[in-house]
C-alpha cells in the first residue's frame, strides 16, 4: 500500500527515474517523483496526466504497458532502445500495481533505469545479423556435433534449398555434397572442431536442381568464454567467374602479355631448364628483389631461397603439361610471411611445352583476416570487428550523411574517417545516380548488385553491394548499412578480354568479328546502303623480306593511322590480317555514283606518298577493290568476296588501281 513517507524513504536516493502514476477512471496522473527524477522534470510535472507528453508516438506506445496493469493487476517491464539513435535515450521501465492504505485508489509504481550499453549490444547484434543474411557469402553454422543450427540467405540463393529443409541435418547428411567428395572434405570437421581452421581451395557441390558449382570454402571453430569449440562456420565462395576467366586466360596466352607486366600478382617464366628468364614488377616488390636478381636464380633456387613448395611427390614433375595449383608460405627478402597462392601454367607451342608460366597471388590481407575472424568469433563485438576486416562497410542515415565507415572504405577512397563521417555521401564518391538502388531501399528493401564509386582522386571503382535498411521500433528508417566488395580487378579484366576480342593486336583496329558484327548490325537496321572498300598494299611482301618483319609491322601501324585521317568520322576501318584493310563508308546513299567514286578516288591518292618507316623510304602503293550493298552482295561474306574479286581485278591490271566490282568479271 502506499503512503507519503514510505515513497521518500525508500526512493528518493535511487538514481533510477522512479514515478508514482495515479489510476484514474480513463488517464494515468504523476502523483509522485523522486528526487533523480525531479532534477529531470521539475516538479511542476506532479498532477499532470500522462498524456502531456508531446510526443504522441511514444505516449501510444507507453499507455499500452499501463493499461495492461490497470487491467490485470500484475507487474509488467517495457523497453525504448532507440538502437542507432544516440540522440534518444535508452530505457527500461518496470510497472508495479499498489495501493493506498483503504486499497480504495490504485497507482503503478513505474521504475526507469537507462540501458545504453544493452543498446550497443543490440546495435552490434544488428549489424552482425546484417552481414549474415546479406553478404554475398554463403555461410552454414554447424553445432560441435555437426548438426547444423543455422544457414543464411545466401546459402538459399546459392543452393536453392530452403533453411527448414537442412536445418538439424548432420554435415555428411547435407544434400549439397556430393556423392564423390573428396576425404580431405570429410574430415575436415574433426579437425575444425580440434582448433584448426582450414581452407579448400575448390570443390564440387550441387545444387537442390542438380547443377554442380566449384566453390571454394572456409572453415572456421567458434569458441565460447572459456575458450571451448562449441561451433564452427564454413563460409561457401562461387568461384565460377575465376573458373572461367581462368579458362579464358588458357586458351589466349598471347593476348595478355600487358597483364603480364602490370599485374598485381607475381608472375614468372621459367624455361625448360628451371632457370627464370622474365619476371613482372609485382614478383620484384613481393620478393624484395630487383628482376636482374630473380633471373640470375634457377627455380629451385627459388625454392631455397624463399622457402616455398612449388609441387608434392603427386605433381613432381611441373613440366607434364598440366596446371599446377596450391597454396604455400613464404618469406621475402625482409623475413615477412606471406600467405601465397600459385599457379604453374605450361607453356605450349606446335603442342609441345617450351616453358612454364608461375603466378604468385599475395593472399596475406585475406588469410590474415580470416585468422582474425576465427580469434574474433567469441562474441558479438568481435563479430563486428570481423566484418570491418572483411568489406568495406559504410553507414549513412536518412538524409543522406555518413556517420560511420571502416579501414577498409579508408583505404579504397582515399578520403579519411573524419572527412568522411558527416558529409553527404555523394562528396565522397559514392554513387548518387543509382535510381533502381535510391527507390529499393527507401521502400525499405535490400539493394544488391555492382555499382562504379570514384576515390578522393578520381579514380573508378568497381563493388558489389548490399545496402540494408536499420529500422526503429516505430517501423522508421533511420539508417543505411552498405557491405561492399572490390571486383575493380574483374572489371578491368573482363573489359581487357572484350578489347582483344574484338581488335587488331598490332594496329588496334577493329578486327574480322567486329567488321561482321558492325555491318550484320547494320543490315539488320534496314540501312539503305554503304560501300565496302578492300585494300591491299601493293608488294608488302617485298617489304618483309627486304627489311625484316619489324619494319613491315611499323609500316602497317603508321599505314593504318594513316587511314584513320584520311576517312570520314562517319566510316570505319579494320584489319583482315597481314596488309589486308577493310573500309566500311557510310550514309553513302544519298550520293550518286560519281561522287562516291570520286570519294574513295581521294582516299585512293592520299595513300600516294613515300612513307618513312625508321631510316627507310617505302615506296608503298594501294589497289582498292570496292563493293556496294545490297547492289554486290546482302551479307557481309557476300560483300567481302565481291570486294576480293575486283582487287583482283585492280592487281591485274597493273597495281595501284581503283575497281568496282562487276558481274562479268566472274566470266
Amino acid at each position: 500500500m502506499y503512503n507519503e513517507g514510505s515513497f521518500r524513504f525508500f526512493f528518493d536516493n535511487m538514481k533510477q527515474l522512479v514515478f508514482l502514476m495515479e489510476v484514474r477512471e480513463d488517464e494515468f496522473y504523476y502523483k509522485n517523483m523522486n528526487q533523480s527524477a525531479i532534477e529531470i522534470y521539475g516538479r511542476e510535472l506532479i498532477g499532470q496526466p500522462l498524456k502531456k507528453l508531446t510526443n504522441k508516438v511514444l505516449y501510444e506506445y507507453i499507455v499500452h504497458y499501463y493499461q495492461i496493469v490497470k487491467e490485470t493487476k500484475e507487474p509488467t517491464t517495457y523497453r525504448d532502445v532507440n538502437i542507432f539513435n544516440k540522440s534518444k535515450e535508452a530505457y527500461e521501465t518496470a510497472l508495479t500495481p499498489i495501493w493506498d492504505q483503504e486499497e480504495q485508489t490504485m497507482y503503478i509504481l513505474a521504475v526507469t533505469s537507462h540501458i545504453n550499453n544493452q543498446r550497443e549490444k543490440e546495435e552490434n547484434f544488428a549489424l552482425i545479423e546484417s552481414f549474415l543474411e546479406h553478404t554475398s557469402d554463403t555461410i552454414i553454422i554447424f553445432s560441435a556435433d555437426e548438426t547444423v543450427l543455422r544457414v543464411n540467405a545466401a546459402f538459399e540463393h546459392m543452393f536453392g534449398f530452403n533453411r527448414s529443409e537442412v536445418i538439424g541435418m548432420k554435415h555428411s547428411e547435407l544434400p549439397v555434397l556430393s556423392k564423390d567428395v573428396c576425404y580431405q572434405s570429410q574430415t575436415v570437421p574433426a579437425k575444425v572442431r580440434a582448433g584448426q581452421s582450414m581452407t579448400i581451395n575448390e570443390e564440387m557441390r550441387i545444387t537442390k536442381d542438380g547443377q554442380a558449382i566449384p566453390v571454394s570454402i572456409n572453415y572456421s571453430p567458434i569458441y565460447n568464454s572459456r575458450g571451448e569449440v562449441v561451433a564452427y562456420s564454413s563460409i561457401y565462395r562461387d568461384i565460377t567467374p575465376l573458373k572461367q576467366l581462368e579458362a579464358e586466360v588458357e586458351k589466349g596466352k598471347e593476348k595478355y602479355k600487358s597483364l603480364f607486366t602490370h599485374h598485381n600478382s607475381g608472375v614468372c617464366i621459367v624455361d625448360l631448364n628451371g632457370q627464370l628468364i622474365k619476371v613482372n614488377e609485382a614478383l620484384e616488390k613481393m620478393t624484395g628483389h630487383s628482376a636482374e636478381q630473380l633471373k640470375s636464380l634457377s627455380y629451385h633456387m627459388l625454392i631455397k631461397k624463399f622457402s616455398v613448395v612449388f609441387h608434392t611427390d603427386k605433381h613432381s614433375n611441373i613440366f607434364d603439361g598440366e596446371t599446377h595449383r596450391g597454396e604455400i608460405t613464404m618469406r621475402n627478402e625482409g623475413g615477412e610471411k606471406m600467405f601465397v597462392t600459385y599457379s604453374i601454367v605450361p607453356i605450349v607451342v606446335d603442342e609441345n611445352v617450351t616453358g612454364l608460366f608461375i603466378v604468385l597471388q599475395d593472399h596475406t590481407k585475406e588469410t590474415e583476416a580470416t585468422m582474425l575472424l576465427t580469434k574474433t568469433m567469441k562474441d558479438l563485438e568481435n563479430m563486428k570487428h570481423a566484418l570491418d576486416e572483411s568489406a568495406i562497410v559504410v553507414s549513412v542515415n536518412k538524409e543522406g550523411y555518413v556517420t560511420y565507415v571502416n579501414d577498409m572504405f579508408v583505404d579504397i577512397s582515399g578520403y579519411s574517417e573524419d572527412e568522411a563521417i558527416g558529409s553527404y555521401y555523394g562528396d565522397v564518391g559514392l554513387n548518387t545516380e543509382h535510381e533502381e538502388l535510391l527507390r529499393t531501399i527507401r521502400g525499405g528493401s535490400v539493394w544488391r548488385g555492382e555499382v562504379a564509386n570514384r576515390n578522393k582522386y578520381g579514380q573508378i571503382y568497381w563493388v558489389y553491394k548490399a545496402v540494408v535498411p536499420l529500422k526503429n521500433l516505430e517501423g522508421d528508417i533511420v539508417e543505411y548499412i552498405s557491405v561492399h566488395t572490390d571486383i575493380t580487378e574483374r572489371k578491368h579484366m573482363e573489359n581487357q578480354l572484350h578489347f582483344e576480342a574484338f581488335h587488331d593486336g598490332l594496329t588496334k583496329l577493329p578486327n574480322r568479328e567486329m567488321l561482321y558484327q558492325n555491318v550484320n548490325k547494320a543490315i539488320s537496321k534496314g540501312t539503305p546502303g554503304f560501300v565496302l572498300l578492300f585494300l591491299d598494299c601493293d608488294n608488302f611482301k617485298q617489304i618483309n623480306d627486304t627489311y625484316g618483319h619489324q619494319v613491315g609491322d611499323e609500316f602497317l601501324i603508321k599505314y593504318s593511322q594513316h587511314l584513320q585521317k584520311t576517312i570520314r568520322s562517319t566510316d570505319a576501318i579494320y584489319r583482315l590480317g597481314g596488309d589486308e584493310f577493310i573500309i566500311v563508308l557510310q550514309d553513302t546513299n544519298p550520293l550518286k555514283e560519281d561522287q562516291v567514286h570520286k570519294l574513295i578516288q581521294r582516299i585512293q591518292e592520299n595513300l600516294q606518298e613515300l612513307w618513312q618507316v625508321d631510316k627507310y623510304e617505302l615506296n608503298v602503293t594501294t589497289t582498292i577493290g570496292v563493293a556496294m550493298y545490297p547492289t554486290d552482295g546482302t551479307t557481309v561474306q557476300e560483300l567481302i568476296e565481291c570486294a576480293d574479286i575486283a582487287l583482283y581485278e585492280g592487281k591485274r591490271a597493273g597495281k595501284n588501281n581503283v575497281t568496282l566490282y562487276d558481274d562479268e568479271q566472274l566470266e
